[in-house]
């Protein structure tokens, strides 16, 4: 796989030492809440709100067709209203309601699919350096990486062994 420098690791298979878990920290306290992820995570935080805005008043709405649908029967059950005039109403209404149902599954689908918002991303990455202080051994640290880290791309410089990294974070 090319990662974001343009070319492929020729150096499979090295193994994490602490100069570059050092490296990869570093990188995280600098760029996994800065003030660019923050503003991309607020105004994904207020769409998901319009969302959920917009979900509220559908599910609003499809109670209210539910309730005049079951007027209508009402009134054709008591003798109020003719079977042509309640049939009319039904097929009208059952047809608003599954519309209102699919906007709503999609809305549903929408809401469920967002990423962590603001405050639940610095809560990882509080609960990330508070465990990191405890992990003893390259395992334990590996696991806290993917706890928040989707993918690492790093580039070593063979004349300097310098090491470029790029994070991808979940």
């Amino acid at each position: 796989m090319v990662g974001p420098f343009g070319k492929t690791c020729n150096q499979v298979g090295g193994t994490l030492n602490e100069n570059f878990y050092k490296l990869i920290l570093e990188e995280i306290r600098s760029e996994y809440i800065n003030q660019e992820r923050l503003m991309k995570l607020s105004q994904e935080d207020q769409a998901l709100a319009e969302k959920n805005s917009e979900l509220t008043i559908i599910q609003s709405e499809l109670q209210k067709r539910n309730e005049a649908k079951r007027r209508a029967e009402l009134l054709y059950l008591e003798g109020t209203e003719n079977a042509e005039l309640y049939r009319h109403y039904k097929a009208k209404y059952d047809q608003e309601i599954a519309t209102l149902e699919s906007q709503i599954r999609v809305l549903e689908k929408d809401v469920n699919a967002q990423p962590p918002a603001e405050a639940e991303c610095r809560q990882k990455y509080e609960e990330f350096f508070a465990r990191w202080e405890f992990a003893t051994n390259s395992e334990e640290k590996n696991s806290l990486f993917s706890s928040i880290i989707s993918r690492i791309w790093y580039n070593r410089e063979t004349r300097t062994s310098e090491i470029t990294i790029k994070i991808e974070y979940i």
